[in-house]
């Protein structure tokens, strides 16, 4: 959650997206999400083929795309679909 709020005050993030732009409301609004759903799975998928937890607090956007694409035998873009 902590690196959740982070990002989301990010100068980046207040750039793309206007609801953001009040902090204190995104913040709010984040919070209360927090309380009612559940944005970590923890164990709850741990085994099922079609799941992956991928921690990407400090990992590169195309290092996390990465390891979609082997974790699930993704063909990349242009290419023909993996034999399997």
């Amino acid at each position: 959650m902590e690196e959740r709020l982070h990002r989301n005050e990010s100068a980046f993030r207040l750039e793309q997206k206007p609801s953001k732009r009040d902090v204190a409301a995104s913040r709010e609004r984040l919070l209360a999400a927090e309380a009612r759903h559940r944005f970590h799975a923890g164990e709850y998928f741990a085994g099922r083929p079609d799941y992956l937890h991928i921690d990407n607090t400090a990992l590169a956007p195309e290092a996390a795309a990465e390891r979609v694409i082997a974790a699930f035998d993704l063909p990349l873009a242009g290419q023909a679909e993996p034999q399997g």
